[in-house]
C-alpha cells in the first residue's frame, strides 16, 4: 500500500479521496474528511459540497482563510466552526450567504453598517444582532423590514410608529402588525383651495410650517372616526378611506350616503350632517348609513349653520357669517337654541376641538385660511385667539389615531376584499360537516 508522510496522507490517497468527492454524495465528503482531517486539497472541495465538512477538519485548516471563505460561501453557518470570526471578508461572505450567521461573528461587526446591511438584505431578522445605533438607522431598518416584516420587532421605537416603515413591513408580512406601535398620533387634516386633502402633525404646526398633500379631492369637508377618514365631496355625498393607506393615488370608497350634505361629524355611533337644502343638522346611525337611507331630523333649530364639530357632549357650529355657536349634543332638538356667538374676535369658517389635559378649540379664519386656537374653558366672545398656522386651508379636523388599530383595520379590509372570510367560512363548514358525518 501507499505510505503516508508525517504531515498527511500520501498523494495516492489524496487522489483517491478527491475522486470520491467528485462522484459521491455529501455523506462521502463528510466521511472522507473524518478520515483525512489534514488534507487541504480534499477539504477545499468538500466545503463547497458539504456544510459539515469543516467540522472534522484539522484546527489549522479551520483557520485557513481560503478554506473558510469557500465554506461560508456554501453555508454561512460554518462560520461557527472557524476562528476567523474577526475577519471582515469572511464575515461578509458568511452573512451574504446566510444573514443569520451574523450571530457567530465577532461582536465588533455588530456595529459595522456594511456587514449588518448585507446580513439583513439576506435575512431581515438578523437585525436582532445589530447595535442599537444601526437598529435606528433608516437604511438598515428599511432593508430589514422589506426582506422580512417581522424584523419590525427589532427596530428602534421611532420606526415602529413611522407610517412608511410600518407599511413596508406589513407588505412583507402581516405578522409585523404585532410590533406596530400603539402610540397615538395627533394629526391635523385640512383642505386646499381645490379640495385636496392636506395633513401635518398637530404638535409641529407653526406659523411657518407647511401642509403636505395627503389625499385626492375634491372634498369640501372632513372628519375622522377610528382608523377612517370621512369626507364630503363636492357632489354632496359622503366617502371614506383608511387613513394609513391614504395617498394621492388611493381612491375614496363610496358614495356612502344619499342626500346632499356639506359638513359632517361623528360621535357615539351616529353621524351628524349639515344638509345643503336648509343648513340644519341631521343624523343617522353610522353603520347603517347607505345611499338609500334617510337622515333623521332636522335635530337643530332653523338657524343656518355651515360646518359642525363634536367634542364629548358639545356640538359646535359655524354660521354663514363666521359666528361660532355651541349647544349640548344630547339635548339638541329642532327647537333648542344655539348658544353664542362664542367669539367676536375672528370669523370662523371651520372648527375642530381637541385635547386631553388642556382642550383647545381650533378655527380656520374666514377669508385668510389661517388657523387659530383658543382654550375651551376660557372661550369667550371678546378674548383673542392665538395664531398657530399660516393660511392655505379651508377646513380643519384633528384626530388622535392609533396606528396599530388603523393597520389592523386595513388588513381586515384587504382580507375581506380578497374573499378570505368566505373561504374560512367554507372551510369551517366543511370541517363541521365532516365531524357530523363521523358522529
Amino acid at each position: 500500500g501507499s505510505i503516508s508522510g508525517p504531515r498527511g496522507p500520501s498523494s495516492a490517497t489524496a487522489a483517491s479521496a478527491a475522486a470520491v468527492l467528485t462522484r459521491k454524495p455529501s455523506r462521502d465528503y463528510y466521511e472522507t474528511i473524518r478520515k483525512e482531517p489534514t488534507n487541504r486539497s480534499v477539504l477545499l472541495k468538500a466545503v463547497e459540497r458539504d456544510r459539515y465538512a469543516l467540522l472534522h477538519a484539522d484546527a489549522a485548516l479551520r483557520a485557513d482563510r481560503e478554506v473558510v471563505l469557500s465554506a461560508v460561501k456554501f453555508c454561512g453557518d460554518t462560520l461557527l466552526l472557524s476562528p476567523l470570526k474577526k475577519d471582515r471578508e469572511v464575515v461578509l461572505a458568511a452573512v451574504n450567504t446566510l444573514g443569520d450567521s451574523l450571530r457567530y461573528a465577532d461582536q465588533e461587526w455588530m456595529g459595522d453598517k456594511e456587514v449588518i446591511l448585507t446580513a439583513v438584505k439576506q435575512d431581515g431578522l438578523a437585525l436582532r444582532y445589530a447595535t442599537a445605533a444601526l437598529q435606528d438607522d433608516e437604511e438598515v431598518v428599511r432593508a430589514a423590514v422589506k426582506q422580512n416584516g417581522r424584523a419590525l420587532r427589532w427596530v428602534a421605537d421611532r420606526w415602529k410608529k413611522d407610517l412608511d416603515t410600518v407599511m413596508m413591513a406589513l407588505k412583507s408580512s402581516n405578522a409585523a402588525l404585532a410590533y406596530v406601535a400603539t402610540d397615538e398620533h395627533e394629526t391635523a387634516y385640512g383642505l386646499s383651495a381645490d379640495g385636496t386633502v392636506l395633513a401635518q402633525s398637530l404638535w409641529h404646526m407653526e406659523l411657518d410650517s407647511h401642509w403636505k398633500t395627503q389625499g385626492k379631492g375634491p372634498m369640501r369637508s372632513l372628519t375622522v372616526f377610528g382608523p377612517r377618514i370621512y369626507g364630503v365631496s363636492t357632489d354632496g355625498k359622503i366617502y371614506s378611506q383608511i387613513m394609513v393607506t391614504m395617498t394621492m393615488e388611493s381612491e375614496w370608497t363610496g358614495p356612502l350616503s344619499g342626500d346632499n350634505v356639506q359638513s359632517i361629524a361623528i360621535a357615539d355611533g351616529f353621524i351628524y350632517a349639515v344638509k345643503e337644502e336648509d343648513k340644519r343638522v341631521y343624523k343617522q346611525v353610522l353603520v347603517q348609513m347607505t345611499p338609500d337611507n334617510h337622515w333623521d331630523g332636522p335635530i337643530s333649530d332653523p338657524t343656518e349653520v355651515e360646518s359642525i364639530a363634536i367634542y364629548e357632549d358639545i356640538i359646535f357650529a359655524t354660521a354663514p357669517d363666521g359666528s361660532l355657536y355651541k349647544q349640548n349634543l344630547f339635548r339638541m332638538c329642532n327647537v333648542s337654541p344655539w348658544e353664542g356667538p362664542q367669539s367676536n374676535t375672528i370669523k370662523v369658517q371651520s372648527v375642530a376641538v381637541f385635547g386631553a389635559a388642556i382642550v383647545k378649540v381650533y378655527g380656520v379664519e374666514m377669508g385668510t385660511g389661517k388657523i387659530y386656537c383658543h382654550g375651551l374653558k376660557d372661550l369667550h366672545p371678546v378674548k383673542p385667539w392665538h395664531p398657530v398656522s399660516a393660511g392655505d386651508t379651508s377646513v380643519i379636523t384633528i384626530c388622535n389615531s392609533n396606528l396599530k388599530d388603523a393597520c389592523r383595520d386595513m388588513l381586515e379590509s384587504q382580507w375581506r376584499a380578497s374573499g378570505a372570510h368566505y373561504e374560512r367560512r367554507a372551510a369551517a363548514s366543511r370541517i363541521r360537516g365532516n365531524a357530523d358525518a363521523i358522529a
